[in-house]
């Protein structure tokens, strides 16, 4: 995967206190866009189309359709719960407008953290695709059926629907563009704060095998039971999928040199911070679920970001645009001495 483009992020002059963090400039923040019409367009108006065309498409195949519908089927194939045909319908299409462009929403923040837009917006069109899938596979399962119950739920438009949804979640999210307010910092780090001879830093953080098994295996159980309670196999769809994404978001790469700090989860750029924006990194120590709420790429509030895999050091980076990072690591010294020797090196004595 490419890395994502920073090139239509504005770097706004910064007005800087001793800390260097940013100040004013109301008017410049106005000025710039807050919605990326990419995640606006397949996060938020592609459920809706979806929606549409599948409600265009029962009502072309309404003659061949029994007035009434099997909605759920128990284990055995029976059929458990009868619904009108369009009553169904409806309720699908609410469902899958209402849960796929709740989460879309967010990928059309510009500003938002840009790895958090990106894994909901592959989310959301999973959703999209699973709901239409399953539509589709009731649809099929009823064309021309005159006893209600010989109507079957047709299995392959659901994964094929997760699969097409998925895919073009992740290419659509690869057209994000970063909208960070980026500041430019103008004093040097504290002398206090430690520095590195050593020109580049490179690690892979981890969450630990216990933790990565019990939150996956959580959400599995998790639509194991929403499968039985619906009495259908399909809610496995969504929930394995997003246990795979879960255990991908536990695994991140870090990497800093004279150029700034770069962190990639799942192969995409989660955040790059350019050196001219890096006021100061401090070491420091965390708690995922004390400080975070959980373990990944966490939000603790507006701009205070956390890459948090385990309970222990960890690298605080503060920036000019006003945002705070928050990164686990076994080597909190080198990293934020790179770092701040590069911002030393990127200002005037």
């Amino acid at each position: 995967m490419k890395h994502t483009s920073q090139r239509d992020v504005r770097h706004i002059p910064a007005i800087t206190d001793r800390e260097g963090r940013m100040g004013g400039m109301n008017s410049a923040r106005a000025a710039q866009r807050r919605v990326d019409w990419t995640g606006l367009l397949f996060g938020v108006f592609m459920p809706f189309v979806v929606a549409g065309t599948l409600l265009w498409l029962t009502r072309i195949w309404e003659p061949r359709l029994p007035e009434n519908v099997v909605a759920q089927w128990n284990a055995i194939g029976e059929p458990s719960r009868i619904t009108p045909l369009w009553s169904n319908t409806w309720l699908l299409a609410t469902l899958m407008v209402a849960t796929a462009s709740g989460l879309g929403a967010i990928a059309a923040l510009r500003r938002a953290l840009l790895s958090l837009r990106f894994l909901l917006l592959i989310v959301s069109t999973t959703v999209t695709g699973l709901f239409a899938g399953l539509w589709v596979g009731i649809l099929i399962g009823h064309i021309n059926v005159i006893n209600i119950n010989d109507a079957t739920l047709v299995g392959w438009p659901i994964a094929a629907g997760v699969a097409l949804g998925g895919v073009t979640g992740f290419i659509a999210a690869n057209k994000l563009h970063d909208g960070r307010i980026v500041g430019k910092a103008t004093r040097r780090p504290p002398s206090h704060l430690p520095r590195a001879e050593a020109s580049s830093f490179d690690e892979t953080v981890v969450a630990s095998k216990p933790m990565q098994i019990l939150l996956v295996g959580t959400l599995i159980v998790v639509g194991g039971v929403v499968a039985a309670a619906s009495r259908s196999l399909w809610p496995l769809a969504l929930f394995v999928p997003l246990a795979f994404l879960l255990a991908a978001g536990m695994r991140a790469h870090i990497h800093a040199d004279g150029a700034g700090l770069a962190v990639r989860i799942m192969g995409h750029t989660a955040f790059n911070l350019k050196t001219g924006e890096i006021t100061k990194a401090e070491m420091s120590t965390t708690s995922p679920f004390g400080e975070f709420g959980g373990v990944g790429l966490r939000v603790r509030g507006s701009g205070d970001y956390g890459l948090v895999m385990r309970k222990g050091p960890a690298v605080v980076v503060y920036t000019a645009g006003g945002h705070k990072f928050t990164l686990t690591t076994d080597q909190p010294r080198q990293l934020a001495g790179i770092l701040n020797s590069a911002a030393d090196a990127s200002r005037p004595e």
